[in-house]
């Protein structure tokens, strides 16, 4: 209270004369307090969630319709196709497998979030045990191939596309 009242004498000093301590002020110094901390328990617990968790993360409902505004998968699959032409490997293999994503959430397969990792994509695979094998292949070629593992080349970018037919097959 005493470190209060010397702020508050501060502030009432450079204010030209105002003065705005009261009992009233307590309270308000205590509710920020505590509002303070209230929003610091709400962001540790918000850190301890799964990856990728957020407070607006929408699911898609299955009745809704699945074709997102946004998510063209077929202009990525042509990107990524003239990548792999010019000898991008590494990035045409990422744009392929995003527009795997984005098919498969189209097509029903699974929901597709930005946000999720491979793995949430992974475990959300709707269907037969072929098609989360395909997909866990595809992932596997995607990691090696984006976080530097390996060198990708020409045949990573074909196996991937036929693991894409495996996962339309099933």
């Amino acid at each position: 209270m005493q470190i209060l009242k010397k702020v508050m004498e501060w502030l009432a000093s450079h204010s030209g004369g105002i003065s705005v301590y009261g009992k009233w002020m307590e309270y308000v110094f205590y509710g920020v307090i505590l509002g303070g901390a209230f929003f610091l328990v709400l962001w540790i617990f918000r850190s301890f969630g799964p990856v990728g968790w957020r407070f607006r993360d929408l699911k898609t409902k299955p009745d809704l319709q699945r074709k997102t505004p946004g998510m063209d998968w077929q202009a990525l699959r042509d990107e990524s196709r003239n990548k792999g032409e010019e000898g991008a490997y590494r990035e045409a293999i990422r744009l392929f497998f995003i527009s795997v994503l984005m098919e498969g959430h189209e097509r029903g397969w699974w929901v597709y979030r930005r946000e999720a990792t491979n793995r949430e994509h992974l475990s959300a695979v709707e269907g037969s045990a072929e098609r989360r094998e395909a997909l866990g292949n595809m992932i596997q070629v995607y990691e090696k191939a984006w976080y530097g593992h390996e060198s990708p080349g020409k045949e990573a970018l074909l196996q991937s596309a036929e693991w894409l037919r495996l996962i339309e097959a099933r």
